[in-house]
């Protein structure tokens, strides 16, 4: 396994201001509830709070840009006013989104369609200094699970992020980080090629993020339902973090922390 010692590792914390996100949908969108559950994630010393308002689950419909704006702007000025040091990532694939965003104060677009569905999107970051999260998706969200099909799901998913990367950085737009996109337009062989192959996608020297957390892939191992997935979640984000991914985006911020202290008492830096 690949060790961090000389990797910035950071933990990303969910806020789904969403009501049919397929773990915490509807939670959240109580100003409430929000507010409460950002004082969590900043609590837990996160790194990153990833902030979106429309749903990515197999499945879900797409919301109009309004819709999207009114369920994260009171997230994103929360966050201003009271953690300014807390980074804020917008999950977007609208560039208008983005842009708002922006203006708001985030400091990250993390693009679950890599700038596939907007093709604005990649445009309007450029110059801003504002970077951008690249992530792999076959399909939508409507259709990704559709019978997903590779020749070479690693190799493929490699040609696709290096072609992003650089479209980026002939946009001068700064790449955060990869993501592979674990379970999106995947199967659970794919997504054990993928774990077992993060090599492929650490040799671009970005940050390499992964999101597996409460995922299905927990359903098909142990037929846990979504509730019962963030112990072995954490488990699994231990082990990746040793073979290459420098920040996990999880649900439980609190079993982050554990994760990210405890990298550092076993002598890895992450800061």
């Amino acid at each position: 396994m690949n060790k961090p010692n000389n990797r910035k590792i950071e933990i990303m914390g969910i806020l789904n201001c969403t009501p049919d996100s397929f773990s915490d949908g509807g939670r959240f969108m109580n100003i409430d509830a929000l507010k409460s559950r950002i004082d969590e994630i900043a609590s837990d010393e996160t790194d990153i709070i990833d902030i979106g308002g429309e749903s990515s689950r197999s499945g879900a419909q797409q919301v109009p840009v309004d819709e999207e704006w009114r369920r994260i702007e009171p997230a994103i000025l929360y966050c201003k006013k009271n953690y300014p040091k807390l980074k804020i990532s917008i999950d977007t694939v609208k560039s208008e989104i983005a842009v708002r965003s922006i203006d708001a104060g985030a400091d990250i677009i993390n693009d679950i369609s890599g700038g596939d569905y907007d093709p604005l999107m990649v445009n309007s970051l450029s110059k801003t200094g504002i970077p951008i999260i690249i992530m792999h998706m076959k399909g939508t969200p409507l259709t990704m699970q559709n019978n997903p099909d590779y020749q070479n799901v690693v190799a493929e998913i490699s040609e696709y992020l290096a072609a992003k990367i650089s479209i980026c950085d002939s946009l001068d737009v700064k790449v955060y980080a990869v993501d592979p996109g674990i379970g999106f337009g995947k199967t659970p062989e794919h997504n054990r090629l993928i774990l077992n192959n993060l090599d492929a996608f650490t040799s671009f020297n970005l940050p390499l993020l992964i999101g597996i957390s409460r995922k299905s892939l927990f359903k098909s191992l142990f037929d846990l339902e979504v509730t019962e997935r963030d112990i072995p979640s954490a488990l699994l984000e231990s082990m990746l973090l040793f073979k290459g991914a420098s920040i996990i985006r999880t649900h439980n911020t609190r079993n982050g922390y554990y994760i990210k202290k405890l990298f550092g008492y076993l002598g890895h830096s992450y800061v």
